[in-house]
């Protein structure tokens, strides 16, 4: 009987050995995502427009995934930046934050995940098109954002040379306009 114990004691998972565990089998989570959308993308590819619209309104109708969580992760499978093998163990487990990052221009996220920007604990909130992308993401749709930048303290010439060039390189960006008012 006390080998018994002996036994059972050593082979006992560590906290060391769950967190191991548990991190793989978190992280298969993007992968998962990405190999759903990757499916339904070569289905809509080799399917009929019919057979596809049948598979799509049955896996709403089993409950598996709504129209939009289809159209999202199919959203997802197509963005070449985030399937790329070596960047999947990088991402959020989420699908929502995964459709959230398909929406960014590429250059954007590329230099996103080269600075380390993209791991897995970034929330959906974390996730939305920066600015540079938007016009991209919404494509068609007119928006106006204004920014004002105030300045704390009198700036010196050479300072407000300074931000009124790198304000002035924001209408480098396609859709943007850069007005540039100073008020002494």
């Amino acid at each position: 009987m006390t080998e018994i114990g002996a036994e059972i004691s050593t082979s006992k998972k560590s906290v060391a050995d769950y967190t191991l565990e548990i991190r793989g089998a978190w992280q298969r989570a993007a992968q998962s995502i990405i190999e759903v959308g990757q499916l339904l993308v070569s289905a809509e590819a080799e399917l009929t427009p019919n057979e596809f619209r049948s598979l799509r309104r049955g896996l709403e109708d089993e409950g598996v995934l709504s129209q939009s969580t289809i159209t999202k992760l199919m959203g997802i499978a197509r963005n070449n930046v985030l399937v790329d093998p070596e960047r999947v163990p990088l991402l959020p487990p989420s699908y929502e934050a995964l459709y959230n990052l398909s929406r960014w221009d590429s250059g954007e996220l590329q230099s996103a995940f080269s600075e380390g920007r993209i791991h897995p604990e970034l929330q959906v909130k974390e996730c939305r098109p920066p600015l540079s992308a938007a016009p991209a993401a919404v494509a068609g749709i007119a928006r106006t954002v204004l920014f004002q930048v105030e300045a704390t303290d009198t700036l010196k010439p050479a300072t407000l040379k300074k931000l009124k060039e790198v304000v002035s390189s924001l209408s480098e960006l396609q859709g943007i306009k850069v007005t540039i008012k100073t008020d002494f």
